[in-house]
């Protein structure tokens, strides 16, 4: 899964992103949850998930209910995601935790 929303736009990355605007953000991951289960109705059977970006958690609490739809509906084995270390707050690192995350990929900025 790709969410190509980044709070600042890093100039190393080659990534497509754009910035961080709630709304839009909140809609792309409603947009996301319908392709989901667009998969499930094809019968597509996912064990594993590799979530990119952009920054996946910059909207938590809608990354946290994406993924609740996903392992409802797919038996998935291993979740893979990519971060910033200013969203490994505490409350950030439970809910990933509850949202079945087994591997984090953290980005460090340019210094």
């Amino acid at each position: 899964m790709h969410i190509p929303f980044c709070e600042e736009l890093c100039p190393y990355c080659s990534f497509h992103r754009i910035t961080f605007t709630e709304r839009l953000t909140r809609k792309y991951f409603q947009a996301l949850r319908r392709e989901i289960k667009l998969y499930q109705d094809k019968g597509y059977k996912f064990k594993g998930i590799y979530i990119g970006g952009g920054t996946p958690t910059v909207l938590i609490d809608e990354l946290a209910e994406t993924l609740h739809l996903a392992r409802e509906i797919f038996p998935i084995q291993a979740i893979s995601i990519e971060t910033n270390p200013n969203h490994l707050t505490s409350g950030n690192i439970k809910v990933l935790q509850q949202s079945g995350i087994n591997r984090l990929s953290v980005g460090v900025p340019n210094l």
